[in-house]
């Protein structure tokens, strides 16, 4: 599915880029962040659709963080500027690691996704949280293993759970 709109999403984050990289060089004024930030959303948006998670996680963020340099006015914002061409420049490399075949893995995000939030005074999102960003129910009780639930399954989990509760407990 990421074929279909790849092109469409690679125009997108190109005039995202573009934006930015006026406003770092003085050659626009912070409305350039604005428009940038409409690109972000809408290729966040493509991205969730066709359920590319990490890549939609780490759109969203730098969508953040252009409004919040925004709203600053450029002050306090050279470490919000750095992550976010960082991430710009990330952000398409991660898109072609997929189109050749790599899978979603949203861990490799997590450095960049915790630069942009720092950037904007919010918490860092832990390893655990990414990990489960991709897993169905199913997946995350058999581990991920892409295989579909036996015959007995139901029964495994509860026998399992009262096993391994001593321990937890």
């Amino acid at each position: 599915s990421l074929d279909l709109v790849n092109r469409e999403l690679a125009n997108t984050l190109e005039t995202a880029r573009g934006e930015i990289e006026d406003y770092v060089d003085g050659q626009s004024d912070s409305e350039a962040l604005v428009r940038a930030a409409s690109m972000l959303h809408l290729a966040a948006g493509a991205l969730k659709i066709v359920e590319i998670h990490g890549a939609a996680l780490l759109a969203e963020e730098m969508e953040q963080v252009c409004r919040r340099i925004h709203e600053a006015r450029g002050e306090d914002s050279e470490q919000a500027v750095e992550a976010l061409t960082r991430a710009m420049v990330q952000l398409p490399a991660y898109l072609e690691r997929l189109m050749s075949g790599g899978s979603d893995v949203a861990l490799v995000l997590l450095p960049l996704l915790n630069d942009l939030r720092t950037a904007r005074n919010q918490p860092m999102l832990s390893e655990g949280t990414l990990l489960l960003l991709n897993t169905g129910p199913f997946e995350r009780l058999r581990g991920g293993q892409g295989q579909a639930p036996t015959q007995g399954f139901g029964n495994a989990v509860p026998a399992l759970a009262q096993r391994l509760r001593p321990k937890f407990q």
